[in-house]
């Protein structure tokens, strides 16, 4: 929970907690990857969610330094947000009264790793006891038809908690009207450090299109987002460059309405 690692899968976790905690429910954010400045995460939460007020019943700790141990008591309940979380719980798990705990998943997360120990430990958290709370349809369907782990059992499967993404739509929109002297864009997003991303297949498949005529009849310009750093523009043929994409500027958000979200199988 750090200023340099609040990406999509980390603002969905604790958009998460808020949501929680402005029920009333007590909600502590444990990272065992760093001490958050709590200020800073307050100004970040209030930006990220467009609310006004910080919920006094959530709170931040670090668990990450051995000679201090984080206490837990006996009937809180766990919601794990990476396998890795998820099996820093399991044995501690058989010592609490609620052992059953929450799990949400945003990724298919063995497949952050070529078959090995990562591989196996991330695959194995699927079948432990917990519910659900997965981030798309998309995975969800994946997972429920690949019978991953315990989403092979339909019973199990029926409990799981499913929600859709969302974007700010003030960034990211259609134009209201296409200027016929604007190239259309086409922004590509396969991250080169990410394997999984398969960057060179959709490169590929990219430099295929142009050079099948797919984009012939309007000047086009392509953009590669995702990743950190810069990197170079790459030639696609036919005189189209992928150029990398600039981030776009950071907008306030909306206070959020306080409703309950509709969340169902």
């Amino acid at each position: 929970l750090s200023s340099v690692s609040m990406t999509g899968g980390p603002n969905t976790i604790v958009t998460v907690a808020f949501h929680v905690a402005r029920e009333g429910i007590p909600v502590r954010l444990g990272t065992s990857r760093g001490a958050t400045d709590p200020a800073w995460f307050k100004r970040h939460l209030l930006a990220v969610t467009g609310a006004s007020e910080y919920p006094p019943s959530l709170t931040v700790a670090f668990a990450g330094r051995a000679a201090e141990p984080l206490a837990i008591g006996p009937r809180d309940v766990f919601l794990a947000t990476h396998w890795t979380t998820a099996q820093q719980i399991k044995p501690l798990l058989p010592n609490m009264d609620i052992r059953r705990f929450f799990y949400l998943i945003q990724d298919f997360e063995p497949g952050f790793h070529a078959w090995s120990s990562n591989y196996a430990l991330a695959l194995e958290t699927y079948d432990l006891d917990f519910v659900p709370v997965i981030n798309a349809r998309l995975l969800f369907d994946f997972l429920t038809g690949q019978s991953v782990g315990r989403f092979a059992e339909p019973d199990f499967a029926e409990r799981a908690l499913v929600f859709e993404p969302a974007i700010d739509a003030r960034v990211f929109h259609p134009l209201k009207r296409h200027d016929p002297n604007r190239p259309r864009r086409l922004l590509f997003y396969a991250r080169p450090t990410n394997a999984r991303n398969l960057p060179g297949l959709g490169l590929a498949a990219l430099r295929q299109s142009i050079a099948d005529g797919a984009f012939a009849g309007n000047t086009w310009e392509f953009l590669a987002h995702g990743g950190r750093g810069s990197r170079p523009a790459l030639a696609l043929g036919g005189g189209s460059p992928l150029r990398p994409a600039r981030r776009p500027a950071s907008h306030p958000r909306p206070p959020l309405p306080r409703r309950r979200l509709s969340i169902g199988p």
